[in-house]
């Protein structure tokens, strides 16, 4: 790292508490101690599919306050006490948000984007308490604009599930990879894959991975996702155990909602194959550049 031309920052007082499963609170602080002005922050397990650089150009980003944040699969329930907390009126139009890559700039929003990091700080510090209505650390970061009444800019198009067969079940599918993409449109219109979070990998048993098997073979997306689709209400996300963590999805439809089950299913591509098979080397690389299944 250090022959790129990065340097080593100590988060002083900050430390993991061991046994808990989230033990995500030092984002902010991280992207707080970072000396630019200007950061794409990304956890370990998200690999950018092309240079990302372009992202601090991008007009959305300059213009909705300097700050996007990409979706989760879910949405905050009506009952989640955080709405009365910050004083928001529910809209539930409104992902959660996914923190695997933030592009963020601290002097947006005339300086409260470095605010909103420390409120979120704040938060992370206090995971006993924000960790129960945010899941984590994700929702932090969007829970400190709120309260500041900061805009963001969200990315526009809902993620999609990258993974393969289950190790004990040729036929189910089990995702480990958050599929993100840009947000601008490219020159024909679509908005593309940019990031490869595959925050469910480290959790797959060693074992399952077999020589030569495909790891980010399949997608598995809603026919109908870009982000403020009302149908994507009827999308349905969940964590199973096979092998280790997956994560599956499907479209639940009402009997009498023959529109609803028109206008969204489920949609199953092949990740070497789809936009012209730009992507059909990405294992490869991965797997060359270190890229492993298992760890934890």
């Amino acid at each position: 790292m250090r022959d790129l031309g990065a340097t080593h920052h100590e988060l002083a007082g900050l430390q993991k508490d061991s046994g808990a499963w989230k033990n995500f609170h030092l984002k902010a602080a991280a992207i707080i101690a970072s000396t630019f002005a200007e950061v794409l922050y990304l956890d370990s397990d998200n690999v950018p599919l092309r240079d990302p650089a372009y992202l601090f150009d991008e007009p959305v980003y300059k213009t909705s306050g300097g700050a996007v944040f990409w979706p989760d699969y879910n949405k905050d329930h009506p009952d989640n006490p955080v709405w009365r907390v910050l004083g928001k009126t529910c809209n539930y139009g409104e992902w959660q948000v996914e923190s695997g890559q933030i592009l963020i700039n601290k002097r947006g929003n005339n300086g409260l984007n470095l605010a909103a990091l420390h409120v979120a700080a704040h938060m992370q510090a206090n995971h006993d308490f924000w960790f129960l209505l945010a899941g984590g650390d994700k929702d932090t970061f969007r829970y400190a604009f709120w309260a500041l009444s900061a805009p963001y800019f969200a990315a526009p198009r809902w993620l999609s599930a990258l993974g393969a067969a289950s190790g004990w079940d040729a036929e189910k599918f089990c995702g480990f990879v958050m599929l993100q993409y840009d947000i601008a449109k490219d020159e024909r219109g679509q908005y593309l894959p940019l990031f490869l979070h595959a925050n469910l990998l480290k959790h797959r048993y060693t074992a399952w991975e077999a020589k030569g098997r495909r790891i980010f073979k399949t997608i598995k997306r809603a026919s109908q996702d870009i982000a403020n689709e009302p149908s994507l209400d009827r999308a349905r996300t969940w964590v199973y155990e096979n092998a280790g963590m997956c994560v599956d999805l499907e479209v639940t439809v009402a009997s009498d909602d023959e529109g609803g089950a028109q206008a969204q299913k489920v949609i199953t591509e092949q990740f070497d194959e789809v936009y012209g098979g730009v992507f059909k080397d990405v294992e490869v690389q991965w797997i060359q550049a270190g890229g492993r299944v298992g760890g934890w």
